[in-house]
């Protein structure tokens, strides 16, 4: 991550239907925002967790502060509204 010095990072993974676990990107926070970008390699070899919000590059992408409390909706914890997000998870580095 380039010109960015994180105070929070977590690795962000991905269950496919495999049961097989890959490492889709990090996820960072610094007191401007939370940010997100994706792994060389799950860019090269799978598709986009989230066509509409998530640019599909290894650029470096602030999450909107509203509407889900500044993450990236393909990463936020899932809730009953958005069940599938538990198809993600979080590890802190």
């Amino acid at each position: 991550m380039s010109n960015f010095n994180p105070i929070n990072k977590l690795e962000v993974f991905r269950r496919l239907s495999s049961n097989e676990r890959v490492a889709v990107g990090t996820l960072a926070q610094n007191a401007q925002a939370v940010f997100f970008q994706y792994h060389s390699d799950y860019l090269q070899h799978y598709d986009n967790l989230s066509p509409f919000n998530l640019q599909f590059d290894n650029s470096l992408q602030q999450a909107p502060k509203s509407p889900h409390m500044g993450l990236h909706m393909a990463i936020n914890p899932p809730t009953e509204q958005f069940w599938c997000n538990s198809l993600v998870s979080v590890e802190a580095l």
